[in-house]
């Protein structure tokens, strides 16, 4: 979803078996990518902090793509480590 106050930053839920994350994306074709259940390869982003918050980022230099195969995973919702507030 679209993240107010900017025209490009869109941010999705991801997670696997350890528990979920947000992700900002700045690519609208990065945001295509997201639809739920689907199957996505991350390699090269970064962590930032939001307002105390974990984010992890798929900026420029990020590879973002679909899985090569779709993954057979039960995705852990009861543990969103950008819900925890860090200061």
């Amino acid at each position: 979803e679209a993240v107010a106050g900017s025209d490009s930053l869109k941010e999705a839920v991801c997670g696997d078996e350890t528990g979920t994350v947000i992700m900002s994306l700045r690519n609208e074709a990065h945001a295509e990518i997201c639809t739920v259940g689907a199957s996505i390869r991350v390699q090269n982003a970064t962590v930032r902090m939001v307002k105390g918050h974990i984010r992890l980022v798929a900026d420029k230099w990020a590879a973002f793509k679909p899985a090569a195969e779709p993954l057979d995973v039960t995705v852990k919702e009861d543990n969103d480590i950008s819900a925890t507030e860090y200061e």
